[in-house]
């Protein structure tokens, strides 16, 4: 049985998971097929779960021009955040703007030499629109190392969102 779930939250990425009854090693990994032989899937262990017995992963939809890049030997643009969408419902009930809300910044990162927080709200990249982190992700894969970007972000004072802007210069992953 095979079924998505949330999503699996990566360095600059988001990616919905797959959840599998494949039973396998810690260690182990592979891909996942349909019946037509087309690969639809790459499996790995449980990352949330370092004790499952069962294997899980994103489908390749999800990371097909990751793969492409990699397989060229491109350089990907390193930003350094794990972000999460601000959905409609949570923008309204925490009265924070809509956008990627920072959960973590890498130690060592474009983003934390720059001065990005966790708990800041990421609304824009060189003024387009940041509403998810599929348009975040989006934004990165049109950049390139050394690029830099026009920032806008909103972080949170003592009772309200102010608007931040930072120019950061990519690194390279």
């Amino acid at each position: 049985m095979v079924t998505a779930q949330p999503y699996l939250y990566l360095c600059d990425g988001s990616y919905q998971r797959i959840n599998t009854d494949i039973i396998g090693k810690n260690e182990n990994g592979g891909i996942l097929m349909n019946l037509d032989g087309q690969v639809v899937g790459i499996l790995g262990p449980d990352t949330k779960n370092a004790d499952s017995s069962t294997l899980n992963g994103v489908g390749i939809s999800e990371i097909g021009g990751l793969v492409n890049a990699l397989a060229s030997r491109t350089s990907l643009p390193y930003f350094g955040i794990l972000g999460k969408d601000v959905t409609d419902a949570l923008s309204k009930e925490l009265n924070m703007p809509k956008g990627v809300i920072v959960m973590q910044v890498e130690e060592g990162s474009p983003a934390m030499e720059n001065g990005i927080q966790a708990t800041d709200v990421i609304t824009s990249l060189d003024g387009s629109e940041v509403e998810s982190m599929q348009d975040y992700m989006a934004i990165l894969r049109d950049r390139k190392p050394g690029d830099t970007i026009s920032v806008s972000l909103w972080r949170k004072g003592k009772s309200e969102y102010k608007e931040t802007k930072v120019n950061i210069t990519l690194a390279k992953r």
